[in-house]
C-alpha cells in the first residue's frame, strides 16, 4: 500500500483500483516561428508563477501505473494556496484515501485499512529523490513552472519546436551524471522548462536528479479556454523514473473552480492506528 501511495503524492495524492488506458497529453509538434531572448522567457515564466489563485477546486479521473499496477479512480483536489492542499481519493463513490500537504507536513489516511501517516515535508525527498516543497505541489497541479525562481541563472537551449530554459548549459547536459560527480552535491538538480507559442504557455517540465538517478517529466495539456478557468490544464501527465520503478500518473479534470472559497477539513478518526 505505502509504495504506490508514495507515487500518488507527487501528482496531488491519488488512489486505487480498476485498470484503464491512461490519457496521453498531445505535445506540440509544430516548429516555432520566432525566437525570443532568454530574459524575455524568464519574464514569461515569472509571470506564470504569479497566477496562483487563492482557492482552487478540481475533480479528476485519475490513472496510476507502475511496474506492478494499473489503477484508476477519482480525485478531488482542494487548494488554499497560503496554507494547504487536500486530495480526497474515491472509488465507486467511496472515500479510500484522504491526504493533506501543508508548508511543513505531508499527512494521509488510508480509509480502507483505517490507519494514518504523518510526515515532514522531507517525505517527498525520501520517496522520490527530489525535494518537492509545498509550493511545488501547487505549481504542479496548476500547470505552473515547478521550482522556478526568477533570481536564478537560466540558459536557453536550442530547439526547433520549444523555447527551452534550463538551469544548466548545453555543455553541462551532455553527461549529467558526471556533473553530479564533479560537484559532489545531491542538490545539483537539472530542470528544463518547455514553452510554446510566444513563450506564454508552459507545456512541459523535466527534472533530472543525477545523484539520486531520478527523472521526472510533467506534461500539461487541454488548457481551459473558459474565462473563469482560463489557461489551467485539464490534463496532466506525470512520469517518474527511478532505479527500481517507473511510475506514470494522469489526471483528467472534468470540473474546475477558481477562487471560489474552499473549506479544507482534515481530522483523523480516533479509532485509526498508525500505518505500518
Amino acid at each position: 500500500m505505502r509504495t504506490w501511495i508514495n507515487g500518488l503524492y507527487i501528482a496531488g495524492f491519488l488512489s486505487l483500483f480498476v485498470a484503464c488506458s491512461p490519457k496521453i497529453v498531445q505535445v506540440t509538434t509544430t516548429e516555432k516561428t520566432e525566437k525570443h531572448k532568454t530574459p524575455f522567457l524568464i519574464e514569461r515564466l515569472d509571470s506564470l508563477n504569479k497566477t496562483v489563485p487563492t482557492y482552487f477546486y478540481g475533480k479528476a479521473s485519475t490513472n496510476y501505473k507502475d511496474k506492478n499496477r494499473d489503477l484508476s479512480f477519482k480525485t478531488s483536489v482542494k487548494i488554499k494556496s497560503d496554507s494547504a492542499v487536500n486530495a480526497l481519493i474515491t472509488f465507486a463513490g467511496l472515500p479510500i484515501v484522504n491526504s493533506i500537504v501543508t508548508k511543513d507536513s505531508v499527512k494521509y489516511q488510508n480509509k480502507k485499512d483505517k490507519c494514518y501517516s504523518e510526515n515532514s515535508i522531507d517525505y517527498f525527498r525520501e520517496s522520490f529523490g527530489y525535494p518537492f516543497e509545498y509550493e511545488n505541489v501547487i505549481q504542479l497541479l496548476l500547470g505552473l513552472p515547478i521550482a522556478f525562481e526568477s533570481d536564478n541563472k537560466y540558459f536557453q537551449l536550442p530547439d526547433n519546436i520549444y523555447h527551452i530554459l534550463s538551469t544548466h548549459r548545453k555543455s553541462q547536459l551532455k553527461n549529467p551524471e558526471q556533473l553530479y560527480v564533479n560537484n559532489n552535491t545531491e542538490d545539483d538538480i537539472i530542470i528544463k522548462y518547455f514553452l510554446v507559442n510566444e513563450g506564454n504557455t508552459l507545456e512541459k517540465v523535466e527534472i533530472d536528479s543525477p545523484g539520486d538517478r531520478v527523472k521526472i517529466s510533467v506534461k500539461y495539456g487541454n488548457r481551459s479556454t473558459e474565462p473563469e478557468t482560463f489557461n489551467y490544464p485539464q490534463l496532466i501527465s506525470i512520469s517518474i523514473l527511478t532505479e527500481k520503478n517507473e511510475i506514470n500518473i494522469t489526471l483528467e479534470f472534468d470540473k474546475l473552480e477558481i477562487n471560489q472559497v474552499q473549506e479544507i477539513n482534515y481530522t483523523v478518526p480516533k479509532s485509526y492506528e498508525s500505518c505500518k
